[in-house]
């Protein structure tokens, strides 16, 4: 396992754990899951959602601690911090027309029920939920110009949030000469979907799975036939009377034979 970064660090995104998701994270193990049974959406016209199954929350930090200490006992060797400095930087010069930037940061607590708090602004939105210790992660998107959204009580943006700045260069647009730069992004998954999480874990397993095809696919049939020489060799009778056998079907051995090589192709001909 390869990390460009380094574990543990700080990941910019929420700590949401949708219900699809808790299982998995149960089944393996991971510990200081924060129940969420409701998802309120406040400003203007409060709403409370109800989830049909329970949700959690975790810090990322948390979670990709245990999750990476998971892998290692099962015989996983993880490397991270493995990026050189760069010598340039990659932008994303595709960038949409109304470009957004993700923030998060945490604030020490919040005298409010455990929830996942959600609240939709003019050009944003911010969200919150429990994580360990009594904290609360906050997180969002944001236009890149726009007025500081304000919060009702208790709630508020951490202050390093608002003392940051988003970086100028971060959206551009394309030149004529550039149909598509380093860095640009095929597609994105914005926070309110809230199932970036379980997009990771259905893609890791869909490769998983994919690959366990494609073995029996390339190896099954091809091993099972190539085992047969093996039997032969271990009859000396039985490999004398296919001798005489393929004297008389020279067609026939030679077709096993080909059954029982790999087909390889490494993209040469």
């Amino acid at each position: 396992l390869v990390e460009q970064r380094g574990i543990k660090q700080t990941k910019i995104c929420g700590s949401f754990i949708a219900p699809e998701e808790v299982p998995t994270l149960k089944q393996w193990g991971v510990n200081d899951l924060h129940p969420i049974s409701l998802l309120k959406k406040k400003k203007k016209k409060p709403y409370t959602f109800l989830f049909p199954k329970p949700a959690a929350s975790l810090s990322r930090e948390n979670l990709e601690k245990q999750l990476a200490t998971r892998a290692q006992d099962l015989g996983c060797t993880l490397t991270d911090q493995t990026a050189d400095p760069p010598t340039f930087v990659a932008t994303g010069k595709r960038g949409p027309t109304a470009p957004y930037f993700g923030f998060k940061g945490t604030l020490p607590s919040l005298d409010v029920e455990p929830a996942l708090y959600l609240f939709p602004l003019p050009g944003a939105y911010i969200g919150f939920c429990p994580i360990e210790n009594g904290e609360w992660n906050c997180a969002g998107w944001m236009r890149q110009k726009g007025p500081i959204p304000q919060l009702p009580p208790p709630f508020s943006i951490p202050a390093k949030i608002l003392q940051g700045q988003a970086p100028p260069f971060a959206f551009q647009r394309p030149s004529p000469k550039e149909g598509l730069a380093i860095g640009d992004a095929l597609t994105s998954l914005p926070p309110a979907t809230g199932c970036g999480l379980s997009v990771a874990f259905t893609s890791a397993y869909l490769a998983c799975t994919h690959e366990a095809q494609q073995w029996h696919a390339l190896y099954r049939s091809t091993y099972r036939t190539a085992l047969l020489f093996h039997f032969l060799l271990t009859h000396p009778t039985l490999l004398q009377s296919v001798n005489i056998f393929s004297t008389f079907f020279p067609i026939l051995s030679k077709k096993i034979y080909e059954k029982s090589r790999l087909k390889i192709n490494f993209g040469h001909d």
